[in-house]
């Protein structure tokens, strides 16, 4: 996903809205702005990632046809064969506060049903299974993921055996 807004990016180069007010760069940071005007800088910080057409970027991704339609940093490292380990977590408060605990991305994967007011919780019933397991969290919002120091290199892996997980645990949230 990064890759392809940050291709569109350069194809831009941060270019002026056209006459139907769209620009090819999608982060460009006259896109928003008014009468030929870059955006407020502050605007553009805190707005941006909430700016996002999902369709554009899903419709890119799928000309690549290689799989990155899912997301990556969010995903990058987990594992695949692990239903509990199927995303990669981040427990940063503000960063999970501000987008509705999107952080915890691993847990959202393995119950996709528990709301997200509850993901906390729900972490905190199977946290120790998620360290037996081997799934994989990051120190840094989910965005800023290629900064994170134990990211494994392209290729590595962690294979553990798949254990069993008690549901029915009286802290096990559903």
């Amino acid at each position: 996903m990064y890759d392809a807004v940050h291709m569109q990016h350069h194809k831009g180069n941060s270019d002026h809205r056209d006459e139907k007010g769209d620009t090819v760069d999608w982060l460009s940071i006259y896109r928003h702005g008014h009468d030929g005007e870059a955006e407020n800088p502050w605007r553009y910080v805190f707005l941006s990632f909430f700016r996002d057409d999902v369709g554009a970027i899903r419709r890119e991704l799928r000309k690549r046809n290689n799989g990155d339609l899912f997301g990556y940093y969010r995903h990058y490292g987990a594992n695949p064969d692990k239903p509990i380990a199927w995303g990669v977590s981040s427990y940063g408060r503000i960063y999970n506060w501000l987008f509705f605990y999107n952080g915890y991305h691993a847990e959202h994967h393995f119950r996709p049903k528990v709301h997200w007011t509850k993901m906390e919780r729900f972490h905190q019933s199977i946290e120790e299974v998620q360290k037996q397991e081997g799934v994989r969290t990051i120190k840094r919002a989910h965005m800023l993921g290629f900064l994170d120091p134990d990211l494994p290199k392209r290729g590595e892996r962690k294979d553990t055996e798949v254990g069993a997980i008690d549901l029915n645990h009286p802290r096990a949230v559903r």
